[in-house]
This record gives C-alpha cells, sequence and structure tokens, in this order.
C-alpha cells in the first residue's frame, strides 16, 4: 500500500494586511514621539532646576559668612573681565575652576544670544539685590527682602541680572532671546529657554526661577512678566512699585506694563 504524505503550504502576509501593519505602526509612532520628545524636554528642564537650586544654596552659603549681605556688582553683568556674582559664590559650589565655566553655569536648552559676551553663562540674578558699588556703598541684605518665598533670587536669563521694570523682566522671560536686550526684537522674536513661548505666546514656555527663601518652580513667560515679585519691597502685584515705578513695553509693539 503506498502512502501520500502531504504539507500544508505556508501562506504569505497580503499586501492589505502589510498595509494594515505599516499603518498601526505608522498610529504607534505619532502617538510616542511626541510623548519621548516631551520627556527629554522634561530631563532637561529638570537639569536646569538642579543648577538654579545649587547655586541658590551657594548664595545662601555666601550670605551665611556675609551677614546676610549679597554680592555687589563692579560692572555690568557681560564683561568676562569683570568678576561675576556667580564667580563670587564659586568658591561654595566646587564645580569647575572658575564660575563662569562652572558646569553649573548653563544648561542643556541655553542658546546664548548673538551679542552675548560670556557666551558660557545662562543665569541672571535679581539685579534689585545686587546694586553696583559705583552706586552705593552698602550692599543689600536678607533684612531688605520683606516677602523671602515671594521676591526672585536666581534664574534662567538671556544676561546676568534683570530687574522688575517691563523692558529688565523680559530678560528672564525669555532666556534664550537672540539679543542681551529682547526688549528690543520683535515680540515674535523672543524665545523661552524652555518650551516654545515667544512674545505672542507667553504661556507656551518659560523659565526656572528661585526665590531668596531657596525653593525653585518653573514659571511661565507671561507670570514673569506680570506677577513674579523682583522689587524686594514692592512683591506683589498692585504694589506701586512692583514694576519699579516705570511703564514699558517687553518687545517692539508689545503691550505697556507698569505704572
Amino acid at each position: 500500500m503506498k502512502y501520500q504524505y502531504t504539507t500544508r503550504s505556508q501562506r504569505g502576509f497580503t499586501l492589505i494586511e502589510l498595509l494594515v501593519v505599516i499603518g498601526i505602526i505608522a498610529i504607534l509612532a505619532a502617538i510616542l514621539f511626541p510623548v519621548f520628545a516631551q520627556a527629554k524636554e522634561a530631563a532637561k528642564k529638570t537639569d536646569c532646576a538642579s543648577n538654579v537650586r545649587q547655586l541658590s544654596i551657594a548664595m545662601l552659603m555666601y550670605q551665611g559668612d556675609w551677614d546676610g549681605a549679597y554680592p555687589m556688582r563692579l560692572a555690568g553683568t557681560d564683561h568676562p573681565e569683570v568678576e561675576q556674582w556667580i564667580d563670587m559664590i564659586h568658591p561654595y559650589v566646587k564645580a569647575g575652576q572658575t564660575g563662569q565655566t562652572s558646569p553649573l553655569s548653563k544648561c542643556q536648552t541655553f542658546i546664548p544670544a548673538a551679542n552675548k559676551q560670556i557666551k558660557g553663562w545662562g543665569y541672571g540674578i535679581n539685579g534689585h539685590l545686587h546694586p553696583d558699588v559705583g552706586d552705593t556703598l552698602s550692599p543689600v541684605t536678607e533684612s531688605n527682602v520683606i516677602s523671602p518665598a515671594s521676591t526672585a533670587l536666581i534664574g534662567d536669563s538671556v544676561i546676568g541680572d534683570f530687574y522688575a521694570q517691563a523692558s529688565r523682566r523680559v530678560r528672564a522671560a525669555f532666556g534664550n532671546s537672540n539679543n542681551t536686550s529682547p526688549y528690543k526684537l520683535a515680540c515674535a522674536d523672543l524665545r523661552t529657554r524652555h518650551g516654545g513661548g515667544n512674545g505672542l505666546k507667553l504661556n507656551d514656555g518659560g523659565s526656572n526661577m528661585s526665590f531668596t527663601d531657596g525653593h525653585v518652580k518653573f514659571l511661565k513667560a507671561g507670570f514673569i512678566l506680570t506677577r513674579l515679585g523682583i522689587h524686594p519691597e514692592a512683591p506683589e502685584p498692585g504694589d506701586p512699585m512692583f514694576f519699579n515705578g516705570s511703564a514699558g513695553t517687553y518687545c517692539v509693539g508689545g503691550p505697556v506694563l507698569g505704572p
């Protein structure tokens, strides 16, 4: 007797099945890629916040050794040949050889302005706490700050200091702008350090900011421009000196902020 053996044929994928699989992969990629991008952006923002926190701790340690006083400014905060506040607190940081070249002097998302002289330094201090030695012989101390939890200390900034008036607040609100005087730019050309904010999209990005009590928060650009306490004696919106007593715009053609 002869036996006949048959084998089952192995059928391949049809074109329709392949297209379905490809479609599913494309849908998954469209869902996951933005998630990965957001996670990467969040990690960079966290890294920058860590730098701000460590610099702020160093500043508090500096104050502890100087009877609560903040360092005084020797010249403008974009002069590399001058000792800057980040150099003055460097002994308390212990990272890198100088403050301006320390690993803490910038974070991954920092893009220096075209006209910035100190290209490797991406943070600013509240300028009202950092007076020029040519203007006064007395430093600002912690006793001058009426609300430490509401008064900015150190944060992302296009240049090494920022102030309460609109034309100086913008330095901290849009820390990646391509000019160290960002109020001279068109509103659409302003750039936040984190996120995709500009002068027309105030809530799409912002900056990390520490306060004089030591805590650190991420603040949207719109909050920095209109609600962040910067003047140490007028930290609340509505205070007469909240905008340092002056009115102005934060970009060309932008709204006027201030009294």
